[in-house]
């Protein structure tokens, strides 16, 4: 996929007919490399329980996609998918899709999102952004563990496009939506770490042990105390 949009490189502009031929092959670049994946997601015959939304999650999981299970609910339902078994090839197709639209964020992040992009953009009246401000509003909306990734995330917007003026949604998102893949998988690696019989369960301590790695460290009743609250 990245070939097929790297080519666009080679042309000095495009019409309409460019564009349509690079957007083509990209799409066909894509689904030559998932066709096996949902193939032998379906070829897969050990149970998976009747719980659509979880074992959508695990799907989109091995698809290197990470999302809540409550995000996948809302996407299920924007898909049209709520009340299918998404068992066949064309839903799982949809599902993919779904996730596309929504880049696994639930409606409550694009919210949050558009709330603190238009909060950047009135604090920033000049015409020059600069990474602090956007490192501030990023981080508003992702967790400290990630600060570490702040300013690679920034810099491949590049300098040259900060001075250019405001940035827009659809970049500020693009931003939050590095960050927030970085987060989620992580968050998943650390506790399919701490998870050994890979029964999706883990204890107090082992959680207690994955907050520590990702920069967290919670007394076991706090811990307890965040439990009850979920």
């Amino acid at each position: 996929v990245r070939e097929a949009g790297d080519s666009v490189l080679t042309y000095p502009s495009l019409d309409f007919h460019d564009f349509c031929a690079v957007y083509e092959q990209v799409v066909l670049r894509e689904r030559e490399a998932l066709y096996p994946k949902l193939e032998a997601w379906l070829d897969d015959t050990k149970p998976r329980g009747d719980d659509i939304a979880e074992q959508m999650r695990v799907f989109l999981k091995s698809l290197g996609l990470i999302s809540t299970k409550e995000t996948v609910t809302e996407m299920l339902q924007a898909g049209g998918l709520h009340n299918r078994r998404c068992d066949c090839m064309e839903e799982l197709w949809r599902v993919v899709a779904a996730h596309r639209a929504c880049e696994g964020f639930s409606y409550e992040d694009i919210d949050r999102a558009k709330e603190e992009h238009d909060r950047m953009s009135k604090d920033t009246p000049s015409r020059f952004t600069s990474s602090q401000v956007i490192s501030e509003a990023l981080l508003s909306l992702a967790t400290v563990y990630c600060a570490e990734h702040l300013n690679g995330v920034i810099g491949e917007l590049g300098e040259e496009r900060l001075q250019k003026g405001p940035l827009s949604f659809y970049e500020f998102m693009i931003m939050y939506r590095r960050l927030h893949h970085i987060t989620m998988k992580t968050m998943a690696d650390s506790f399919e770490k701490a998870d050994t019989d890979r029964d999706g369960v883990i204890t107090l301590n082992e959680a207690t042990d994955c907050l520590r790695q990702l920069g967290f460290t919670l007394l076991r009743a706090e811990l307890q105390e965040m439990l009850e609250l979920t």
